[in-house]
């Protein structure tokens, strides 16, 4: 509360009227004291103007206090302007960098009830570039684990900038275009030959590549034990791998996953393999031809076919196709044949004694290349008796070479398997048009009987001719079935590439190689990838501007490490093509614990690399030492911004010519002026040599702006004046000025306290700012307005709001801190000291208490009467200026006020700043309506004044807030809700205190705050 001063008269013009009465009637005692007529009217007019007069002589003591408080140098507070980042963004396909100068304006709109835009001006040049952050990953070592930040914070959430919960692949890729090319592999087995073990199991994963994408394929045994050793890997019935492209090249692939993290106790002790090699056996079971011939005459191999024809004759000649079972070399291929009509009737059964066959005789050839080569040959035997009857030897099969052929069909007479295995690789050709690899047998001798024949009876033609029945009985196939055996030799796989961390390595001709290697990185690491367009080929040499939107951690939250054993220590770091470089950074973010501007310079040899597969210009930062008290949560990282302000800078203002008098004054044009100003006075002639040289070292090299003719003869000299509070301290050649920054008035000394400026001498303001105030607080992208035109940027947005921004302080503030800070003089010794520097660290503290002998940060819930006092420990509890019902400091705001309070404190005394506690207040209550025509907004009305009312900073009975450890009364309330228009009574209260945290309402540094009220209408008459 600001200073009461006492009043010299108490009286109202009330009081003078009934006092003037009271004289006339003892000095007129004709006067009849009547209100009315012309002695009432003079008697009101005259106490009236007594009261002015009184109220007038009421305000001598402030006005005597505020000259005292001039006199020491006192003065209100200019505003505070509004700091904000802006991001700048080049025209769309501009590849040139376009540079925004120091003091550039952007404007945002004008808002409610407001005439002008707001304006703001750039603190600092910025380099506004055609390079483009794209990617934005990290990667922890430890974990063997990675994320992408930059997916993360696109969603809208706001990750550790070290976040990470991806596994970093580490795989093993064999390829192999022949042997992984077959439909189905009865076993296929990986020999491993280890030139180092692992000392314990790796647990892996086993996969092939199908249509779709990658599928488990788990081994049905691994002697390798997890490659602790030499062994195989064997996979039982693995189906056939599709083709797909690993490392830009296309194979059919196996791929080893492991599935473990690499730990950095693993680094050493990871296997590496000397031999990797392959083998298989193939067996195909019931494979249907893929195109089958009788001569030149298609079959349809689904349906029962005479393979020879219906009347099989010398050189007739069954083809039958089928690449898969046919084109393997040294393949042991059976072709299950199953006869419509065997020669028994029976399948499987040997031909009868009497069965009527022309001694068949099959050859079985395939095409080589050059010619159709042997397999062998296959005949029945047989020779016709005297009687007539035909007697049917044992069949025969004979290999053309010394391969195997054994036809168990005795020349297609019966239901059997052909087995056999090509002498020399088969070949692809051509039948009747269709090319395959074909196997093709002949019929090369006898037949399979006779037609229905007329012949001589007696063999004499007179005797006359008889009917001869056919013995004709061709092989009709019901269904053929096609099966084919193969090893595959041991041999080396045509591919072998390891992928670790986002990186394929071909290892396919290495001695030997480590099929899973760690990361590179030795710390948790952010990365951030640059990409620029297809004009510039090299990375902009030239300073850049980041800018870390780092969201505020509030007070009360959990913090992530309870005990930092030190601050955190990141480096940065960028790559030149060969090895990663320090880079040198300015960092206003605080290892990214704050919002704030992240200046670097990248050098000209830097390179591009494949960090997490994408191509990019990387620069990273690595996490190196320290804890975080609270781990970062990064909202966001933008390029090509830079901190602007609520400011207009004028420059070269002539604010008149001295007088020579004592105390001269002299006004700017806008007032409130900023703090910063550059004041410079026109002296005319050059200060002698020491007295140009005490100029320069006690006001700087700057101090001096000589102006010369042609022929360097000074013709002006510019001397700058610096600002002081007061000319106590000032000498008769001090260039001293004492400026009401909120007026923007300046005035000179009197030549014994303060130098005079010389009679004729140009007072000019070479550079000031004005501004300020709570209209620069503007939200997210509002702020868009280019004032400036630049070269090649076209656009100009705030992704932040807008804040800092207060307005002057104003004469009752003034009447409260002066006597304090004169009393503290920027220095804290007592408790009240540290509780007026904390309001004094920022604008965003509105109120403040400090505590002595408790550290309220390890226990905040400490008595008054406590008797474990703590020595040199001053806690300092500051709320915050915010409109939320219930304001609480962000870290950032604790921590600035902890640094500015420290640095004014005593080396002994340890300052803790913390947040308040709170108790939240709910209200229950019964209200009675005057009428039913107002009561649908009486519950919003009710809940709304209790909501103002019990604002910890702004509600209370006067407006001002609530003191720490009060409790609203029930009367207040009572009173709070009955004055509420439409509301006839209360019928039922209910106050309910929630302490925030449990204890807080047993101290006395508690605040309130509106929780949640419940409010029930009722109608008892009208």
């Amino acid at each position: 509360m600001a200073s009461q001063s006492p009043q010299v008269d108490k009286r109202t013009a009330t009081d003078i009227d009934a006092q003037v009465r009271a004289l006339m009637k003892l000095y007129l005692p004709g006067f009849s004291g009547q209100s009315k007529g012309t002695s009432a009217a003079l008697i009101g007019i005259f106490s009236r103007y007594a009261e002015i007069f009184i109220q007038r002589l009421n305000q001598a003591p402030d006005k005597n206090f505020l000259a005292f408080l001039d006199l020491l140098g006192a003065s209100l507070l200019p505003p505070q302007p509004a700091r904000v980042p802006l991001t700048f963004s080049l025209a769309t396909g501009s590849a040139s960098d376009g540079r925004v100068p120091i003091g550039t304006q952007v404007a945002a709109p004008p808002g409610p009830g407001e005439t002008e835009p707001v304006i703001y001006e750039t603190e600092h040049e910025l380099v506004v570039t055609a390079a483009q952050l794209a990617s934005l990953y990290a990667r922890d070592p430890n974990l063997d684990q990675y994320g992408s930040i930059g997916a993360l914070m696109a969603l809208g959430q706001q990750p550790n900038p070290f976040w990470v919960t991806t596994p970093i692949e580490h795989v093993l890729y064999i390829g192999d275009d022949d042997l992984l090319s077959y439909p189905s592999i009865d076993t296929l087995t990986l020999h491993v030959a280890l030139a180092q073990a692992a000392p314990n199991p790796l647990s892996v994963s086993w996969e092939r590549r199908d249509s779709i994408g990658w599928v488990d394929m788990a081994p049905s045994s691994d002697t390798t034990a997890g490659f602790t050793k030499d062994g195989d890997i064997v996979f039982q019935k693995a189906p056939q791998v599709a083709p797909v492209m690993v490392n830009g090249i296309t194979s059919r692939w196996l791929r080893c996953r492991l599935t473990v993290p690499i730990t950095p106790a693993m680094t050493q002790t990871l296997p590496t393999i000397r031999t990797l090699t392959l083998e298989a056996s193939l067996i195909s079971k019931g494979l249907a031809p893929d195109a089958a011939f009788t001569n030149t005459l298609p079959i349809d191999v689904s349906k029962d076919f005479f393979p020879l024809g219906e009347k099989p004759r010398f050189g007739d000649t069954f083809h039958v196709a089928q690449r898969q079972g046919f084109a393997e070399p040294n393949a042991t291929v059976t072709l299950h044949v199953t006869l419509t009509n065997p020669a028994d009737g029976s399948a499987g059964s040997t031909p009868p004694p009497t069965f009527n066959a022309g001694n068949p005789k099959l050859s079985w050839e395939f095409w080589d290349g050059a010619a159709w080569s042997l397999i062998g040959t296959s005949e029945l035997p047989a020779s016709k008796n005297a009687d007539g009857t035909v007697t049917v030897g044992s069949p025969k099969s004979t290999p053309a070479t010394s391969n195997s052929f054994d036809d168990g069909t005795a020349a297609l007479t019966k239901t059997g398997d052909v087995k056999f295995t090509f002498p020399n690789p088969p070949h692809t050709t051509t039948v009747n048009g269709v090319g395959n690899v074909w196997l093709r047998v002949r019929l090369v001798r006898g037949d399979y009987g006779k037609d229905a024949i007329y012949q001589l009876r007696t063999g004499k033609p007179e005797d006359g001719y008889i009917l001869a029945p056919a013995t004709l009985s061709p092989p009709i196939v019901q269904s053929l079935k096609i099966e084919y055996a193969a090893t595959k030799p041991r041999t080396t796989a045509d591919h072998v590439v390891t992928y670790n961390d986002f990186r394929f390595k071909d290892v396919s001709g290495a001695s030997s190689f480590q099929p899973f290697r760690p990361t590179s990185d030795t710390w948790p690491s952010l990365y951030l990838g640059f990409t620029l367009p297809p004009s510039r080929p090299t990375f902009p040499n030239v300073p850049l501007s980041l800018y870390a939107h780092v969201a505020d951690v509030v007070y009360g939250t959990q913090p992530d490490t309870a005990a930092p054993s030190a601050p955190p220590r990141l480096t940065w770091q960028y790559f030149n093509g060969q090895t990663w470089l320090p880079l040198t950074v300015q960092d206003n973010s605080r290892n990214l614990t704050q919002s704030g501007l992240i200046q670097f310079l990248v050098p000209g040899d830097s390179a591009m690399s494949a960090e997490f597969g994408e191509p990019r210009y990387w620069l990273r930062v690595r996490w190196e030492a320290g804890q975080y008290l609270f781990k970062p949560r990064l909202a966001g990282l933008s390029l090509n911004t830079t901190l602007a302000a609520q400011t207009r800078t004028i420059r070269d203002e002539i604010l008149g010519t001295s007088d020579g008098s004592r105390g001269q004054k002299f006004q700017t044009t806008r007032a409130p002026v900023l703090h910063g100003q550059r004041l410079v006075v026109r002296e005319g002639e050059l200060p002698a040599v020491a007295e140009r040289a005490t100029i320069e070292a006690e006001e700087g090299q700057d101090a001096l702006t000589v102006v010369t003719d042609s022929t360097g003869r000074p013709i002006d000299v510019w001397v700058r004046w610096h600002e002081v509070t007061d000319f106590y301290a000032s000498g008769p050649r001090d260039r001293h000025y004492v400026f009401d920054h909120v007026m923007g008035t300046l005035q000179f000394g009197d030549g014994q306290n303060g130098l005079i400026p010389p009679l004729g001498a140009a007072v000019r303001m070479a550079s000031y700012q004005t501004g300020g105030g709570v209209g620069g607080n503007r939200p997210a992208g509002v702020i868009v307005q280019l004032k400036t035109t630049i070269p090649y940027v076209d656009k100009v947005v705030n992704r932040e709001p807008a804040s800092g921004g207060a307005n002057a302080e104003p004469q009752a503030s003034l009447i409260e801190r002066a006597p304090r800070t004169i009393r503290h003089r920027d220095r804290a010794v007592t408790v009240e000291d540290y509780a007026d520097l904390a309001m004094l660290a920022s604008p965003a503290v509105a109120r403040t208490r400090a505590v002595p002998l408790y550290d309220l940060l390890a226990n905040p819930l400490v008595l008054p009467d406590d008797k474990n006092k703590q020595s040199g420990v001053v806690s300092v509890m500051i709320v915050p200026r915010s409109d939320d019902a219930k304001p609480v400091p962000t870290f950032d705001l604790i921590q600035q006020v902890q640094d500015y309070v420290t640095a004014r404190s005593i080396p002994t005394a340890r300052v803790v700043v913390v947040g308040p506690l709170y108790v939240r207040i709910n209200v229950t209550a019964e209200v009675g309506v005057a009428s039913l025509d107002g009561a649908s907004r009486v519950r919003g009305d009710i809940v709304n004044a209790l909501t103002r009312f019990l604002h910890p900073l702004s509600g209370g009975l006067d407006g001002t807030g609530w003191d720490f450890g009060r409790t609203p009364y029930q009367s207040d309330l009572y009173a709070l809700i009955g004055a509420i228009p439409d509301v006839d009574h209360v019928r039922k209260l209910i106050v309910e205190a929630a302490p925030e945290p449990a204890g807080a309402d047993r101290t006395d540094r508690f605040l309130v705050y509106s929780g949640t009220h419940t409010i029930t209408l009722t109608a008892e008459r009208f």
